[in-house]
């Protein structure tokens, strides 16, 4: 029969470390955060954790309830692998892109960055309602679509808000 992939000479390696694959924005977030801690926790005081990947969530929010006494050392000990693997990711990246980039500069990528989590969260929730209102036509249920109405003008004024915001 068939070659043996996982035992004997043929097999393929299997890897020692499994690195969480976390989205691009999460991840950028993660490291803005580890970078300035104090305006991180000063901008993020709104911000809801359930737009980021759950592992980079986990960690940001162990930093704000360490709060200005927040040190990667502090909370190294409470992260279990994945978290432990995506801070070190973060960090590295931390080094990389940030390095010479100042106070002024962190804050304005931490509200951008914010903002735009923001609006793909909203845009996402655009697309399924916009699904739903084709639906409710398409059964003539002019009750299910005046609130989908009302909630895709929610949403849309939530984020004319957002762009506006500086």
């Amino acid at each position: 029969s068939g070659a043996n992939t996982t035992h004997g000479e043929n097999a393929l390696p299997q890897p020692s470390v499994v690195v969480p694959v976390i989205d691009g924005l999460s991840e950028l977030l993660l490291s803005l955060a580890l970078k300035d801690p104090k305006n991180f926790l000063a901008e993020s005081a709104e911000f809801d954790l359930s737009l980021i990947h759950p592992i980079a969530a986990d960690v940001l929010s162990k930093m704000k309830a360490a709060g200005p006494e927040f040190s990667l050392e502090n909370i190294s000990s409470a992260l279990g692998g994945p978290q432990a693997m995506a801070v070190e990711v973060a960090r590295l990246r931390t080094e990389e892109l940030w390095q010479e980039v100042g106070e002024k500069e962190i804050v304005t990528e931490l509200r951008v960055l914010m903002r735009t989590l923001r609006k793909r969260k909203i845009g996402s929730e655009l697309s399924r309602l916009e699904y739903d209102i084709k639906a409710a036509e398409a059964a003539g249920n002019t009750a299910e679509l005046t609130v989908l109405a009302g909630q895709f003008s929610q949403l849309t004024q939530e984020l004319a808000r957002i762009e506006n915001t500086v």
